[in-house]
């Protein structure tokens, strides 16, 4: 298969510039003679794996966001819904057209992968491994890949990623926890994908386990695992826990959808928030700031993820790239009431920012 460098050698001219001619860059300075002498290279080679060559004919080609979670997800929890909804706008503001698949249909779409320009993963690393026709037509087509908010580790496919960055969202909270001396902090979550066989553990539980047992403070029995992270399960670990008397001073856990039940739990069985149990989330779900009492959170920038993903497969195609990235994104922990970071009045939307 033919590359820009190709493309550049037989033009006589440097990839930068058949990359620019190819993607129709219209501040890009250049004759009409090389231009010419550009498309025509492009042409004898049958250059055609990125959508700048596609672009002289008039479009950009298509990518495919495959979604490996089904619809049904995105009404339990917006977390991948935000995701997907920035990748597809960053694609179509340049040009590109877009569709969308999710899990029950990848692998009924196997047969038509090679009519995509690149594609998007977006949801559970688990799901790729799941669907084998689906798995092998992308290994086939030798299509750029770009995952986001996770990184696939298949030996047979080189994928960018673009990430959170889970350990700086634990160690905010956890550092939070300690400053204002907590003597006992328990962490609530799932218990990981299991990937061939093996169990792979969510990276914040990871780094939660790291950070603990680095200060001598780790404690299994303040550790509350469950098979998802939805609303329900948190408020059933939340029973659980309160039923068995085993409930630390702090908690951090995996998602705020989780810590929404868990706060609903908590408030029937009337224990105070954060009078006796103080609560950190992750993500900032758009309802954290209303329940009651407000939850405290690591914001994580799904949005900047989605968009990222979609500018990292457009430099991909762009740049004929081979070697692969890994972009990790930064997050923000907002006090709220479920454990503020002290007793001074917070800021006038009721939330500070750290």
């Amino acid at each position: 298969m033919a590359t820009i460098r190709d493309v550049a050698q037989r033009a006589g001219v440097s990839a930068a510039s058949v990359s620019r001619v190819l993607k129709n860059d219209s501040t890009f300075s250049v004759s009409q003679k090389t231009r010419e002498r550009i498309l025509e290279a492009a042409g004898e080679l049958g250059y055609n794996k990125c959508f700048e060559y596609s672009a002289i004919q008039g479009t950009r080609g298509t990518i495919g966001i495959m979604l490996l979670y089904g619809e049904e997800e995105e009404v339990e929890d917006r977390f991948y819904q935000v995701i997907r909804m920035n990748i597809k706008m960053e694609l179509e503001k340049n040009g590109f057209k877009v569709k969308e698949v999710f899990e029950p249909m990848l692998d009924a779409i196997a047969p038509r992968i090679s009519g995509y320009q690149g594609l998007v993963f977006v949801g559970y690393s688990t799901l790729w491994y799941q669907k084998k026709a689906f798995r092998r037509a992308v290994l086939d087509s030798g299509l750029p890949v770009v995952c986001a908010d996770f990184q696939l580790r298949d030996e047979l496919l080189t994928a960018d990623c673009v990430v959170n960055d889970f350990k700086q969202a634990v160690k905010k909270a956890t550092d939070l926890f300690l400053k204002k001396g907590f003597d006992t902090i328990g962490y609530m979550g799932t218990y990981g994908l299991e990937v061939n066989g093996k169990l792979h553990r969510d990276e914040r539980f990871l780094y939660f386990r790291q950070i603990m047992k680095s200060l001598e403070k780790y404690d299994e029995k303040y550790i509350y695992l469950a098979q998802s992270n939805h609303t329900q399960f948190g408020y059933r670990l939340g029973k659980e826990i309160i039923r068995r008397g085993r409930l630390p001073r702090a908690v951090f856990v995996e998602n705020d959808t989780m810590a929404i039940g868990f706060l609903k739990a908590l408030e029937e069985e009337k224990i105070s928030v954060p009078g006796d149990v103080a609560i950190i989330g992750c993500n900032d779900d758009q309802a954290a700031s209303f329940v009651t009492p407000a939850l405290s959170t690591v914001k994580l920038h799904n949005d900047l993820i989605g968009m990222m993903a979609a500018k990292t497969l457009m430099e991909c195609l762009w740049t004929d790239r081979e070697q692969g990235l890994k972009i990790i994104v930064p997050n923000q922990l907002i006090l709220r009431e479920s454990c503020p970071e002290s007793k001074t009045p917070q800021q006038a939307d009721g939330a500070s920012i750290l």
